[in-house]
């Protein structure tokens, strides 16, 4: 069975205040978009319980702990921590708040996957705050750490909102199918009422790093507006099935809100032939792409696609599946109001792969591709941008100097 074994608070700052660490603006975190480095499945959400208090959610897989027999004579067993600590942004030195809880656990052997826990952390309104959570594998010796902002400067925003599927238990994705029932409970009993906004828009894909184009700004006014009761705090069960995606504020007089999303129902992952054809846009001209798009049977033409590039079927399968592969982590990492393979760290993401180095500050991301300093590596810089619906968008600073080094990387996907 699972179990605490021991509970132990480290530099709280309740017994010894505030202690000093190294910036995390200035370390490598390139493990966040590599699925073969640390904890692979590891989720994460904050629910602002009171104006003193926030709930952290996390789940992990336990297919990625070492299960090791105590004696000859025990139960095979997994021991783990779970640490945090607490920060007021990327690039502070301080730690403000930390604990670390173990737990053993042998469930796994009893085909049960995943395990959810969650603990309280003192955070207060209106503030804004880091949390690195330090997953560690004490049978393996190797620890991994997941970042989570916590958005606690005002009383309207998405983390204020807890969404939870039909068992009560949180929904940790903010995207979800046709069918798929859920509710959604609040920090404020006395709100009667949930405005929704809803948006059906037809995004572009990325350009690639080189084209200097602009995006239009976004048109605000919604396909349509609609409301949800909500007593005590708690909605009743809610479907939405148009896809698109949905805001659900508290007062619309401001622009916060929990936005949830309707991409597909396999999403993700992907099934269907368009999903598969339209990522291919990357590594074809416009003339070829609209030849691909008007062939009867898609799936024919993408796998003809990639024998005729890769020169053999085999070549081909393992062309297919690195590729796909890249965009369906995309869509993982990048998501926000638009697909991830669609976004600008998705483009660079899947045509380059995980970048060898990786920098975060509170507003911008550094991406390394071979060693910092040598001139032949390339930097992206990703912008964050200030959004309603998400803090997951980022726009990348393009440049002409990108130009040979794209149609090189293009080429090798190509030969």
């Amino acid at each position: 069975m699972r179990k605490y074994f021991l509970i132990l608070l480290t530099a709280s700052t309740l017994l010894f205040g505030c202690y000093t660490a190294s910036n995390l603006n200035i370390q490598n975190l390139s493990f966040l978009y590599n699925k073969q480095m640390g904890f692979s499945n590891t989720e994460s959400l904050v629910w602002h319980k009171d104006a003193n208090f926030s709930v952290v959610y996390y789940t992990l897989d336990l297919h990625d702990f070492l299960y090791e027999r105590p004696t000859p004579f025990e139960s095979p067993t997994a021991e783990f921590s779970v640490s945090y600590e607490l920060y007021h942004s990327y690039e502070s030195d301080i730690i403000i708040d930390s604990l670390t809880l173990f737990f053993s656990d042998s469930l796994y052997f009893h085909k049960k996957k995943r395990i959810m826990e969650s603990f309280t952390i003192p955070v207060k309104y209106p503030e804004n705050y880091l949390l690195k959570l330090i997953i560690t594998d004490l049978n393996k010796k190797e620890s991994t750490n997941v970042f989570v902002n916590i958005y606690k400067n005002n009383k309207y925003s998405s983390q204020n909102f807890l969404l939870q599927k039909s068992d009560d238990l949180p929904l940790f994705k903010k995207y979800f199918t046709e069918n798929q029932s859920i509710s959604i409970k609040l920090n404020d009993a006395s709100v009667s009422s949930l405005f929704v906004r809803y948006y059906q828009r037809d995004f572009p894909i990325a350009s690639p790093p080189f084209v200097m184009d602009y995006d239009d700004p976004f048109n605000y006014f919604a396909d349509s507006v609609f409301t949800i009761d909500i007593t005590a705090g708690e909605t009743g069960e809610l479907k939405f099935d148009k896809q698109g995606f949905y805001h659900i504020q508290i007062d619309t007089n401001r622009r916060a809100g929990l936005t949830l999303y309707h991409f597909y129902d396999d999403f993700p992952n992907l099934t269907s032939s368009l999903q598969i054809l339209n990522p291919i846009r990357y590594l074809t001209t416009k003339k070829e792409f609209n030849k691909l798009s008007s062939v009867e049977n898609i799936k024919i033409a993408v796998d003809s696609f990639w024998i005729e590039n890769s020169g053999n079927p085999e070549r081909a399968r393992a062309q297919i599946s690195r590729y796909y592969n890249r965009v369906r982590d995309a869509n993982v990492y990048f998501t926000s109001y638009l697909e991830g393979w669609k976004s600008d760290r998705g483009i660079v993401y899947i045509i380059y792969g995980p970048p060898n180095i990786v920098y975060r500050s509170s507003d911008i991301e550094t991406w390394i591709y071979g060693e910092e300093g040598n001139f032949l590596s390339i930097k992206f810089n990703f912008a964050k941008v200030i959004n309603p619906f998400t803090d997951n968008d980022y726009l990348l600073t393009k440049s002409p100097t990108y130009k040979e080094g794209w149609y090189n990387a293009v080429a090798n996907w190509r030969r």
